[in-house]
């Protein structure tokens, strides 16, 4: 078991050792010179993917549109599929529900009129995400489960892995623990195997997270520095902020509040690098948290209002958690706080 598990990480360290912004100036140089349809399109989706990797949100739309145009230009369906998934992305990056769910749907309708069932579980997962991500968990699991049939009649091992990652979230989020390690374990053996390692990467941090709402706290902690570990190769931002905000959480159940502010910090840095406002918002009232418990009240204040402003903007559907925080750093009355969640229609949640 150990030989594999160096074996693992050696294989980590070869593949990805070349950079992604030489990858995106290959792609810009590729570009200039390529002159087929086809191939500029298949170009330009690959120049909108890599921004998604990293990080770069308003760069993702831009290229993807360019292909999109195209592709409908010369009837390329494959490459509108690929153009209408990573503006799909982009919009969920943004907290743009809506525009997800339309981008998403005409992906799909496009994968079932090719015939796609590779790309058709894919866009079902991300759609099924979506919905977890609205609290829709009865949506969610459909999806999920829709998507792992496909898959499992296609043999897409990578596909498999990645609906019972899915899955697994869902049965995390419901509090039932022993059904989402188990899933979560299906998926780390099968993505170890197909050494997806950004997958792995995945799993560990939901790992780390079942971990912590089971107070096994040293064991959450180890989870996720072995996804801090990955992504820092993968030099993959998203992962990064998330896995630093979990972190910062685990410290500050033991009461670490200097750890998880530190940690809370790299995630906003992270976030704020890649313009993400909901991921802005949620670290920003994570450190305005820890400010608070370590008695800094007017530091807490401003990183709260900075939660409260990007929550706003993109239609957070936690906004109640930051409005709440954001009555309690202020230090408002009672009738005050009340008065603050009728304004914002929180009364009724």
């Amino acid at each position: 078991m150990q030989k594999a598990i160096i074996l693992f990480y050696l294989l980590l360290t070869s593949i990805f050792s070349i950079s992604q912004n030489e990858n995106l100036d290959s792609l810009n140089k590729q570009l200039k010179t390529t002159l087929v349809d086809t191939l500029r399109i298949n170009i330009l989706n690959a120049i909108s993917r890599q921004n998604f990797l990293n990080g770069n949100i308003d760069e993702i739309i831009p290229a993807a549109n360019n292909a999109l145009v195209l592709s409908q230009k010369i009837n390329f369906k494959i490459g509108a599929f690929y153009a209408y998934k990573n503006i799909a992305c982009a919009y969920k990056m943004y907290g743009e529900n809506k525009k997800a769910y339309d981008y998403f749907d005409k992906a799909l309708n496009l994968s079932k009129e090719l015939q796609d069932k590779k790309n058709e579980a894919d866009i079902l997962r991300l759609k099924g995400r979506l919905y977890e991500s609205q609290d829709n968990y009865e949506q969610a699991i459909k999806l999920f489960l829709e998507s792992l049939k496909i898959s499992e009649e296609i043999s897409d091992r990578k596909g498999i892995a990645s609906s019972y990652n899915d899955i697994g979230i869902i049965y995390s989020n419901q509090s039932n623990y022993t059904k989402a390690l188990d899933y979560y374990n299906k998926s780390l053996f099968l993505r170890k195997q197909l050494l997806d390692i950004g997958g792995v990467s995945d799993t560990y941090n939901n790992i780390g997270i079942v971990y912590m709402d089971q107070k096994k706290i040293d064991s959450a902690i180890s989870m996720h520095h072995m996804s801090i570990k990955i992504e820092k190769r993968l030099k993959d931002k998203n992962g990064l902020a998330l896995s630093y905000n979990n972190l910062g959480l685990c410290y500050r159940l033991i009461q670490k509040n200097d750890s998880a502010l530190f940690y809370h910090k790299k995630s906003l840095r992270l976030n704020e690098e890649m313009k993400n406002k909901k991921g802005i918002a949620l670290a920003s009232y994570n450190v305005g948290s820890d400010l608070l418990n370590l008695n800094k009240i007017d530091s807490a204040r401003y990183f709260a209002e900075i939660s409260l402003k990007n929550s706003q903007e993109v239609n957070n559907l936690y906004i109640k958690q930051f409005i709440l925080i954001r009555a309690m750093i202020l230090l408002l009355t009672s009738q005050e706080t009340y008065i603050l969640q009728v304004e914002w229609g929180m009364d009724q949640m």
